[in-house]
């Protein structure tokens, strides 16, 4: 099994921050310039479900993620592929009237390929949720709604 994790902060209060985090729609890929959209199956109060579509050495590969919504502040997503299994925890906290700190935490089971390197996956996730640290600042400072 593999721990990592990162932590941002984003320069919006929690509230939005929880909303816009948590509206998950099926292009929110494009943000970190996925290739492949997510479909969501089922959206309630409290939980997301959706595959994920990726690439990974040539070939189409899809993961189902079961998202469970705990507001105001936080939330978990399980993967399961059947190359491996995740288990994703993200908390906001405040930092400000402001400002908010995102920490997320991962552990990844591999069942059908190599354990990725601990580093790189770090560098990977962070890399991303910079794209998203970003455009969510940007809909903050123009007032588009955090919600759709």
């Amino acid at each position: 099994m593999l721990r990592y994790g990162i932590t941002k902060t984003i320069d919006v209060p929690l509230e939005y921050a929880y909303s816009w985090l948590t509206d998950f729609r099926d292009d929110d890929t494009q943000i970190v310039g996925g290739a492949y959209p997510r479909h969501i199956l089922r959206r309630s109060k409290s939980q997301f479900v959706w595959i994920q579509h990726y690439n990974r050495d040539g070939k189409e590969k899809e993961s189902v993620r079961i998202v469970t919504l705990k507001p105001p502040s936080s939330w978990h997503n399980e993967s399961v592929s059947d190359e491996k299994e995740g288990s994703f925890d993200y908390r906001l906290t405040r930092v400000g009237r402001s400002r908010t700190r995102l920490t997320i935490r991962a552990r990844v089971t591999y069942k059908a390929m190599q354990p990725e390197v601990k580093s790189e996956m770090e560098k990977a996730l962070s890399a991303d949720w910079e794209k998203y640290r970003a455009a969510l600042e940007k809909d903050y400072s123009s007032g588009r709604p955090a919600t759709d």
